[in-house]
């Protein structure tokens, strides 16, 4: 494969990893802050407003880092940090039924795909397999 077809490859790859967090932010966090606040406080998260100012600055700088491929692995800890802290909070699948518990599998798998893009810049003997 060519340098260009990969790179554009990798580009299209790491746009379509951020893609949703960068909308979150953008186009509903933001614009919608203080009805995100509501149901941050309603779960109990510390200081919500506080909290959802940390929030959008995670998503924003961890999305750009990751697409931009400057800091990657700090862009991918800020989204994981992001994706853990989200789902203690909302969504909460060790007190869910069984069917319930299966969707946020998603969650899980995207927690798994940004810590090893953390660890892959790691020396080789602190990589995981």
């Amino acid at each position: 494969m060519c340098n260009n077809t990969a790179g554009f490859l990798a580009l299209s790859g790491r746009v379509a990893l951020c893609a949703i967090f960068l909308s979150s932010a953008l186009l509903n966090k933001i614009p919608n802050f203080m009805d995100v606040v509501a149901p941050m406080e309603k779960e109990g998260v510390p200081l919500p407003r506080i909290a959802l100012v940390v929030t959008i600055a995670l998503l924003i700088i961890g999305s750009i880092f990751i697409v931009i491929g400057y800091k990657a692995r700090l862009g991918a800890l800020m989204l994981l940090v992001f994706l853990t802290t989200a789902t203690f909070y909302f969504h909460d699948f060790w007190n869910m039924d069984a069917e319930s518990a299966h969707v946020q599998q998603i969650v899980i798998a995207l927690c798994d795909r940004y810590l090893r893009l953390c660890l892959r810049t790691l020396p080789p003997q602190l990589t995981i397999p």
